[in-house]
């Protein structure tokens, strides 16, 4: 069984120790999106999918059959013969266990976050109204199956308090003592995840058909600057351009990459900028990997592009696999305690006030909480002076309008209706814990 590396905390230190990972990961996703995908894959691909989905996978099955060892299981199966806390440690056992006995490689979990269990993190925030904490949808809990022993990985080492029911928590806004990776998680998964956001057999039968047409077309070799790589980066965020320049040398062998960088203070020769019209020529010359860095919103690539910038994209029949580095551009579950969400007791909070005891805290999401369009009624009340469609509940958290959450909800059902899209494979970008909600996310 493989090993990983010891736990520490997580620092930059170890965010640099892992980018040659993470290069190696890009090399490998250019080399499948080139076709170069291997017949044999050792462990092959599991496909875990509410039973009513299964009908609609089934011609999605036999086409991945074709290229590696694969299964479709039932999530209710899982569910049922796994132990855990909650449905997303028993479906992550069940993985576990998957993995451990046949070495799976590859996982897809076919269902929105209102048709399969979705984990979430905890980040301690300078919000009073929340006690200071605030949830966040990862898959990366599933692909995250072991500790380096081998053992199962619970994503849980705290269980003093209300901390047993908190998972993947991170400290260091509101707590300034102790480690910043609270469960001291060593993050690196054990095997790819990705997700199809879908809640209807309708939707499967659609993103299904468009990936098999997707991938069928690459293995026949006759895309367009299918081994081409572009990377995008815009200023006011962390600065990946040199990051990005190593990226770039190592996937020269597979011809000349575009950088689209911000200007500023560098070495090296100039680049274009990251505006939207050096995006969209990079995708309508043809990419097979598109890798973005900067700030984002649920709609958008900040100072790049957006979704208002699709019919722009004229390249609809090989678009590449798209990896995003920003926030909210992976968006497809509600982000609590900033929306309306439903815990695991029950108990909605979309008119909960503030009346709390000083020792309370929020208990984590149920299993399904999908995008919200309004904001629960403290934090309305507390964005008083704030204008109606935009609203915050501290300093240190970005003001979210209601008006993106539906306009992400939108884009999903645009996304499926427009027929020439080739495939759900495509943008945000299948990362190891993959494509998202909108047409552009990560």
């Amino acid at each position: 069984m493989a090993r990983k590396s010891a736990h520490s905390s997580f620092t930059m230190k170890k965010v640099a120790a892992a980018q040659p990972s993470l290069a190696m990961n890009l090399v490998v996703l250019l080399a499948l999106a080139s076709g170069a995908a291997a017949a044999d894959s050792p462990g092959g691909l599991v496909i875990v999918a509410p039973e009513r989905f299964h009908q609609a996978l089934a011609p999605y099955l036999v086409h991945k059959a074709k290229q590696m060892p694969a299964d479709l299981l039932a999530l209710e199966d899982i569910l049922k013969r796994s132990t855990g806390a909650d449905d997303p440690e028993r479906l992550k056992h069940g993985l576990y266990d998957d993995w451990k006995r046949r070495r799976t490689r590859y996982v897809l979990l076919v269902g929105d976050a209102d048709a399969l269990p979705v984990r979430y993190m905890v980040l301690d925030r300078v919000t009073a109204h929340a006690k200071d904490y605030a949830f966040y949808p990862s898959d990366l809990y599933y692909a995250d199956l072991a500790k380096p022993d081998g053992s199962f990985e619970d994503w849980n080492g705290e269980k003093d308090g209300f901390h047993a029911g908190y998972f993947g928590e991170v400290r260091g806004e509101k707590n300034k003592d102790g480690p910043i990776n609270f469960d001291r998680i060593d993050y690196l998964p054990d095997i790819a995840v990705g997700r199809w956001p879908v809640s209807t057999t309708a939707e499967v039968e659609v993103v299904a058909a468009k990936t098999i047409r997707y991938e069928e077309g690459v293995l026949r070799a006759g895309k367009t600057g299918e081994r081409r790589a572009a990377f995008v980066n815009v200023g006011g965020w962390v600065d990946c351009r040199p990051f990005f320049d190593g990226l770039s040398r190592i996937c020269l062998r597979a011809g000349a990459p575009r950088k689209l960088y911000y200007s500023g203070r560098r070495a090296g020769p100039a680049t274009p900028p990251p505006s939207v019209e050096e995006v969209l020529r990079a995708l309508n010359g043809g990419l097979g990997l598109l890798v973005h860095a900067g700030h984002g919103a649920d709609s958008r690539w900040e100072g790049s592009l957006g979704l208002k910038n699709l019919p722009q994209i004229q390249n609809q029949d090989f678009l590449p696999v798209v990896i995003s580095a920003g926030c909210s551009t992976a968006r497809f579950a509600t982000l609590p305690p900033y929306e309306p969400y439903v815990d695991v007791a029950g108990a909605s909070t979309r008119e909960r006030t503030t009346a709390r005891s000083s020792t309370s805290r929020l208990r984590r999401p149920r299993r399904t909480n999908r995008v919200g369009s309004t904001p629960p009624a403290w934090a309305r009340a507390s964005s008083a002076g704030a204008p109606a469609a935009r609203w915050r509940t501290s300093a240190a958290t970005p003001a979210v309008s209601p008006a993106a959450c539906r306009w992400s909800k939108g884009s999903w059902a645009a996304w499926m209706a427009w027929p020439s899209r080739a495939s759900a494979t495509c943008g945000p970008g299948q990362s190891s814990t993959t494509s998202r909600r909108s047409g552009w996310r990560s």
